[in-house]
């Protein structure tokens, strides 16, 4: 809708996490694997420098910016599946 707000690595992080529950059918109540949560977490650590990358002058960046920059390094990372 158009607000500006700031950048929060969380929010992608629980977008991230959210895709492989599904994809691996983790419900929510249950942890993730250790080997599972520290992927996603450096998935999410590619993510977020590459925006910031991406950022470096520009106003802002948007969602969708953001959702394009996940599928990409998923996709790249080999995650096709979650990425969908």
């Amino acid at each position: 809708d158009g607000v500006l707000v700031p950048f929060r690595r969380d929010r992608i992080m629980r977008a991230v996490e959210a895709a492989f529950r599904a994809h691996h059918q983790i419900p929510v109540t249950q942890p993730l694997t250790q080997e599972l949560h520290t992927m996603v977490s450096e998935l999410v650590d590619e993510v977020v420098a590459e925006v910031r990358a991406d950022a470096v002058g520009a106003a802002s960046v948007t969602v969708e910016g953001i959702q394009d920059k996940v599928e990409v390094v998923l996709m790249q990372s080999g995650h096709y599946e979650v990425a969908r």
